[in-house]
């Protein structure tokens, strides 16, 4: 390679990398290492249209020839990836065989990757095995397939049932339904008078004794709300009510799969990468225009957050307990789109089942996150 080709090629690359440290809002030296990690960083092949002009398949097939590749992770509209090794050593040989090689483009011609290691992969990205999920947000766990294929259809279809039609309440983009206690969305608590709400069906029953016959020191939930969500709906951030509820929410997923967005308020003196609302949706607010946006409160304008995405698939529990119940806001984008282990997934319409259990007084003893608790506030 001539001098000037090669200054030509470092030029894009240093063009490559500010866009990418705009994206991720850090500096270049915080985000890139320049000794090898197991994060291959693909400055000019991500999400944006067919890949950045390169299929999918081609990037993960030139990829998984090298020893130790685990996967391909992209975000949405983002023109960067990256290939996740189980090791730096792995990576470095990855990096060593790719830095020169040029993949094919989908509209013809073909594009030599420019490579860099990252410090680690950005936060946007959706974890999606419990082991990692486990890991980023303390008390967060995971079940896939917690819930059959032949259950899914049966609690989908007595759902559906038509007699039933009347219980569903709509809220902006979804359909709500309750069982055991109401929620009272105004003020994010539960209507104590039981006859409110439908009794337990039976075949949440069964899902909570699964549920305890997996965690059996746990607490039995009372109450469920059942939510619909169309594609594009969202969730804004929030926790559950610290003085209405126990200390496990749980979260089954149904028919569509859906990543849910994680954050943690941090202190000022912590070097971690800030997220703004307005990262991904343009304005920083949800489109479900119902009544539980006015009950929340937002947290000062300035606020920076730790942030961990996490893919729930259906037919999943997610249970949210200890920090990741009471510390840690959770939401949904409101978006048509998630990007899963490299993939672009459209969502379909999801139905999710919650469980709580209820404070039949509202209480709140000594908590230890008295920044996120109703009582404390």
């Amino acid at each position: 390679m001539s001098s000037t080709t090669a200054r030509k090629g470092r030029s894009k690359l240093d063009r490559q990398l500010e866009i990418f440290a705009r994206f991720e809002h850090e500096p270049v030296d915080v985000l890139t290492s320049t000794t090898p990690t197991p994060f291959l960083l693909i400055l000019n092949a991500g999400s944006t249209g067919s890949i950045g002009g390169i299929a999918g398949h081609d990037l993960e097939a030139a990829c998984k020839v090298y020893p130790g590749f685990r996967a391909i992770e992209m975000l949405l509209g983002r023109p960067y990836s990256y290939a996740l090794f189980d090791t730096a050593q792995h990576a470095a040989a990855a990096y060593a065989g790719l830095k020169d090689v040029w993949i094919p483009m989908t509209h013809g011609n073909a594009k030599r990757l420019l490579l860099a290691f990252a410090t680690r992969m950005s936060p946007d990205v959706a974890l999606w095995t419990p082991a990692e999920v486990a890991l980023a947000v303390p008390g967060l766990t995971v079940v896939p397939g917690f819930v059959s294929p032949a259950e899914e259809t049966a609690i989908l279809s007595s759902l559906a049932n038509s007699q039933q039609e009347s219980a569903w309440t709509t809220l902006g983009k979804r359909r709500v339904r309750h069982f055991g206690y109401r929620f009272d969305y105004i003020r994010r608590t539960v209507d104590r008078d039981t006859s409110a709400a439908e009794p337990m069906p039976s075949w949440a029953e069964r899902v909570i004794a699964a549920y305890g016959q997996m965690f059996p020191d746990a607490d039995i939930p009372d109450q469920l709300t059942v939510n619909e969500y169309e594609p594009g709906s969202s969730i804004p951030p929030h926790t559950d009510t610290h003085s209405a509820f126990g200390d496990a929410i749980l979260s089954v997923s149904l028919q569509g799969d859906v990543v849910m967005e994680f954050r943690c308020p941090i202190d000022s003196g912590d070097h971690v990468p800030s997220t703004s609302p307005s990262a991904e949706d343009g304005n920083g607010s949800s489109n479900d225009s119902d009544v539980l946006d006015a009950a929340l409160t937002p947290p000062p304008k300035h606020t920076r957050f730790r942030v961990v995405n996490v893919h729930l698939p259906a037919r999943s529990l997610l249970i949210m307990d200890g920090d990741a119940r009471y510390q840690w806001e959770h939401s949904i984008r409101p978006r048509r789109t998630d990007v899963v282990r490299g993939q672009t997934v459209s969502r379909t319409t999801r139905v999710s089942l919650t469980f709580r259990s209820v404070k039949h007084e509202p209480r709140c003893e000594g908590c230890p996150w008295p920044r996120a608790c109703d009582l404390a506030k």
